[in-house]
């Protein structure tokens, strides 16, 4: 069973999700998976992109950086802010 505590979004979660949809991107919510799972899938220019959202200088918590490292897909980013967002889609994956 799931606990809140492990699916909670950040304060700036649909800030940043309207953000990247404003761009032209779809978003995926993913946060209601809890865990360690990224909060967000992002569809830009048939790209996939996985993203965790953290506000202000929030850090990764243990479980979310194991996976980074697990994951054997493509990179998982670390949006906080537009500038994330915009660098993400239009510097080909480079926040």
């Amino acid at each position: 069973m799931k606990s809140y505590a492990f699916s909670r979004k950040d304060e700036n979660h649909t800030a940043i999700v309207h953000c990247l949809q404003k761009l032209g991107a779809t978003v995926f919510d993913l946060s209601a998976l809890g865990e360690s799972a990224p909060d967000i899938a992002i569809g830009f220019r048939d790209v996939t992109y996985l993203a965790e959202i953290k506000s202000g200088k929030k850090k990764l918590r243990p479980g979310q950086l194991a996976l980074k490292i697990w994951w054997r897909g493509s990179k998982i980013y670390t949006l906080r802010d537009e500038l994330d967002c915009m660098s993400l889609l239009f510097n080909k994956g480079k926040p």
